[in-house]
């Protein structure tokens, strides 16, 4: 009898699926499982192979329905306690199975439980997900080196990519499946915050750890039904879901960049040798003064190549107009007059964006001191005194 139903939505792309596939073989031995994987109308010869596999529960859709739906099907004929919804690009490490088991096991209140999920660089794609002060997400620490250590912690959070997510099978249907009306993209929010509505934890645990070639499968369909799916989450928990500000208390903080989107900082760097500048930013990307301090030295000694490495990683991390006008400068140093051109026409267009969404900054503002949400009000009472001179 299986423990865990792992359930695999794919469509197209079959060398991934074997990849995947094989890595659950190779690092899931030690617990009794079931994989299930649920063919989404591919059109290349995924059906070919899986039809002929003994070992997995095979499951073919008629037409094109997305990945809740596929989900969905695939939990209907899983036999497990637990429900694994793993994507197909994704590779395995380690004995995940009894890491996720274990975890439940640890408190009867914890109702799912997500991954840390890495690049095939070691950098971390997904450790949770965060919650920004104007209620968008985003992936906690992605770019960050797999072990940073505030990103090694055991954390309850609002939510979890769906890309590995665990759900007891009872609670999975107790709170209505995954809802079909999104089409590939926050309908893993969406669970996440039905079930933590019914009083049960999202986990996140950076000892589950793999790989993900992030959506590999179903990034043009997901581009599609974005402004949908957006619209149907907005209406569903925008005024039941609030900001992530746990990171405040771990010395970070947020900042609003140019054109008005939040991004991580830290102003606390009493732990890192600024001697040796390189590792004082691989050990901590958030340090964006050790960033250009390296790049300075760089273009001393005419390393323009590293400098602008350097200087793309920056950006990364701190979007901001200034910084891209470090990277034209490099350019130009280079010789490279159509990229320099191309990042000038991009500064422009966000010093443009900038000054459009000004009285929109102001009407947040207004309407954030009308709530008395004075600590989110903060952030954008700070973009207005720089920018609104």
């Amino acid at each position: 009898m299986a423990e865990i139903s792992i359930i695999i939505p794919v469509y197209n792309h079959i060398d991934i699926t074997i990849q995947c596939l094989n890595s659950i073989k190779k690092h899931c031995s030690h617990i009794n499982y079931e994989i299930i994987v649920v063919n989404d109308c591919s059109n290349d010869q995924t059906h070919e192979f899986l039809s002929n596999k003994k070992d997995i529960v095979y499951v073919r859709n008629s037409e094109n329905r997305g990945f809740a739906y596929s989900c969905n099907r695939g939990a209907e004929k899983a036999k497990g306690e637990y429900l694994l919804f793993l994507n197909n690009d994704t590779i395995l490490t380690d004995n995940i199975l009894t890491k996720i088991k274990n975890t439940f096991k640890k408190k009867n209140d914890i109702g799912i439980v997500g991954a840390k999920l890495l690049y095939e660089d070691d950098t971390i794609q997904h450790a949770g997900v965060l919650i920004y002060p104007n209620k968008k997400v985003g992936h906690l620490f992605k770019n960050f080196p797999a072990n940073y250590p505030a990103a090694n912690q055991l954390r309850e959070l609002q939510c979890v990519t769906g890309a590995c997510l665990t759900i007891p099978k009872r609670l999975f249907f107790e709170v209505g499946k995954f809802d079909e009306r999104f089409i590939n993209g926050y309908e893993d929010l969406d669970l996440c915050f039905k079930v933590r509505e019914k009083g049960y934890k999202v986990i996140y645990n950076p000892s589950i750890s793999l790989y993900h070639y992030e959506e590999k499968t179903r990034n043009t369909k997901k581009r599609i039904f974005e402004e949908k799916n957006t619209k149907l989450m907005c209406i569903k928990w925008l005024k039941k879901i609030h900001p992530d500000f746990f990171l405040l208390e771990e010395g970070y903080d947020f900042k609003i960049n140019d054109i008005g989107e939040f991004y991580l900082i830290k102003n606390d760097f009493n732990h890192i040798n600024s001697s040796n500048l390189f590792s004082a930013i691989e050990i901590e990307p958030l340090y964006f003064y050790g960033y250009k301090r390296l790049i300075s030295t760089l273009l001393d000694e005419k390393k323009y190549n590293f400098a602008e490495i350097v200087c793309l990683r920056l950006i990364q991390f701190e979007p901001i107009i200034d910084n891209y006008y470090i990277l034209k400068s490099i350019y130009l140093l280079k010789g490279e007059k159509d990229k320099a051109n191309y990042i000038e026409n991009l500064i422009n267009k966000l010093k443009n964006a900038q000054e459009r969404i000004k009285p929109l900054m102001r009407k947040i503002l207004e309407s954030l001191l009308i709530e008395n949400q004075k600590q989110i009000a903060r952030y954008y009472e700070e973009w207005i005194k720089r920018y609104d001179i």
